[in-house]
């Protein structure tokens, strides 16, 4: 955007409403507003605060082509915005919520949604006199009542192995 339709833009906002907004710099540096000082040509001077700190009252100098965009950090009402742009109260059929023809997502059965096993290792029958497959590692709710029974029981050391 140049400076002339920033200019324009900016000074649509009531005064009361400067410290309602935020300016994001092109290299990602957010600062908070608390009302512009000067609008040049070139650039504007503002007074605020970068974003994540609290030191109030700095005085920065942007240049117009440094700024990514300025947003509202806090809730504005949409009838505030159109009154501040002079846009027309929207119409009884633009208020109300157009209802969406979006497919409704039909629920599955758990058991059609378990898909099997692909992998030639997981097919295959175990050989004999090899190792059994693991068994499945226990849940946290099994992990907790092993670590509850050994606090009842006093020692906080698990048991000696083999």
């Amino acid at each position: 955007m140049h400076s002339a339709a920033w200019i324009a833009l900016l000074r649509k906002i009531p005064a009361e409403q400067h410290d309602k907004l935020m300016l994001v710099t092109t290299i990602g540096q957010e600062i908070t507003l608390y009302g512009f000082l000067d609008l040049t040509e070139d650039y504007m001077a503002i007074r605020g605060r970068l974003a994540g700190t609290t030191d109030a009252g700095r005085v920065f100098f942007i240049p117009y082509d440094q700024i990514n965009y300025l947003g509202f950090q806090k809730e504005i009402k949409e009838a505030a915005f159109r009154a501040m742009f002079g846009l027309p109260a929207p119409s009884a059929a633009e208020a109300r919520p157009q209802p969406v023809d979006e497919p409704v997502a039909q629920e599955m059965p758990i058991e059609e949604l378990v898909v099997p096993p692909t992998d030639p290792l997981l097919l295959a029958e175990p050989e004999a006199g090899s190792d059994p497959p693991r068994a499945a590692l226990p849940g946290k709710a099994a992990l907790l009542e092993r670590i509850r029974a050994r606090a009842k029981a006093g020692t906080g050391k698990p048991p000696a192995g083999p």
